[in-house]
């Protein structure tokens, strides 16, 4: 378990430095309060459920990284949700509008120039496989081909 939490924690990490990191966690720990900003229509990762609440994948985990600050600062801790969106989200963070984005973002060489990165918490992709003796080397060589 505590090594899930340690993992969850690293999704904190979304400052450019360990200097912005520190002030962040002072910021929370003075406040007493947490910042999460959330995608309203990125389903199943975050979005607003059926109750008006954020909900998602990636909502769960920022509860649980919200939940091992709090005992990590030792009290009580409130947690206040921002919604945000694909377009506002890395502004949102840079400010310190919001504390931890909880949301599905793509990590590009560019975007790590802005913020750190969690570790994935989702991979995606798409392939075909085929055996080495097919000859296959493009999906166009597949069009001459019946399945079956």
């Amino acid at each position: 378990m505590s090594k899930l939490l340690l993992a969850l924690f690293g999704l904190l990490l979304a400052f450019g430095t360990q200097a912005q990191t520190a002030d962040t966690l002072k910021k929370i720990r003075d406040s007493k309060t947490i910042t999460l900003g959330f995608r309203t229509d990125s389903p199943p990762f975050s979005f607003t459920g059926p109750d008006g609440q954020p909900a998602g994948y990636t909502v769960d985990l920022c509860k649980r990284v919200a939940a091992s600050i709090e005992r990590t600062l030792g009290g009580s801790l409130a947690v206040k949700w921002v919604p945000v969106t694909s377009a506002n989200r890395f502004d949102q963070v840079t400010s310190g509008a919001i504390d931890l984005e909880c949301g599905n973002t793509t990590v590009t060489l560019g975007r790590q120039e802005r913020v750190d990165f969690s570790n994935m918490t989702f991979v995606d992709g798409g392939a075909v496989l085929v055996l080495a003796e097919s000859k296959l080397g493009r999906l166009s060589d597949l069009a001459a081909r019946r399945s079956g």
